[in-house]
């Protein structure tokens, strides 16, 4: 079985604690980029391989071998001209799915104009959350924005916490368009946890804790 090599340039606290939750699975090649070479040296255990460089170098990220990558991560917070050019750079030489860390609302705007795939605010718990959209594509931009949590169990099944879906307002769980398979389990509305059942109405700012297949999941997000 093929491997996805993920690709995770500028090394600060955000890769880390992206390479730290990603290094825990076999399906992946992890490889980090940084002109640290220091920096470099204290991720080195968990990662497959290591490259000393500039990435916003467009020639030295085509020499390094990495033109069929399956996933860019931009971590480079210091310096946003550098984040910006490398973004661009692989937008428009690589195939590979682009996320990239901004360091404001701004910064962020200018990423999704550039066509940067996911763009992710800069700190520990956004580093968790790549990580799970990187090991389960369900996860779109526009989940992540909505502040959604996922949490695997075995088997291929995982909880998926998200906030109701404005087509989903107003409506009876019994009423929703969802796969039999998918089981809404519980709603946490104003600080406190509803238990559910066929007839509870689903409220605006819900949120919504489903189980379910990560493929049958994947379906009822698409629809």
């Amino acid at each position: 079985m093929k491997k996805t090599e993920v690709i995770i340039i500028g090394v600060g606290r955000f890769a880390e604690a992206l390479i730290s939750e990603l290094s825990r699975f076999p399906r992946f090649t992890l490889i980090a980029i940084d002109s640290d070479i220091k920096k470099l040296a204290e991720i080195s255990t968990n990662v497959d391989k290591t490259f000393v460089g500039d990435a916003s170098n467009e020639q030295f990220l085509k020499e390094i071998g990495i033109k069929n990558a399956d996933i860019f991560v931009v971590s480079i917070g210091n310096d946003i001209q550098s984040n910006l050019l490398t973004s661009s750079i692989l937008k428009d030489n690589f195939n590979g799915t682009v996320i990239a860390k901004a360091v404001s609302k701004r910064h962020a705007a200018i990423l999704k104009k550039i066509g940067v795939n996911i763009v992710i605010m800069s700190d520990t718990i956004a580093a968790r959350r790549t990580a799970i959209s990187i090991l389960n594509p369900i996860l779109s931009l526009e989940l992540s924005e909505r502040n959604s949590e996922l949490t695997e169990l075995d088997g291929g099944v995982s909880i998926l916490t998200i906030e109701a879906l404005p087509v989903w307002e107003n409506k009876m769980i019994k009423d929703l368009k969802i796969p039999r398979s998918i089981s809404i389990v519980l709603i946490r509305r104003d600080k406190k946890v509803v238990i559910v059942n066929g007839l509870t109405k689903i409220e605006k700012n819900d949120r919504i804790s489903i189980v379910g297949s990560n493929e049958e999941l994947s379906k009822m997000l698409k629809n």
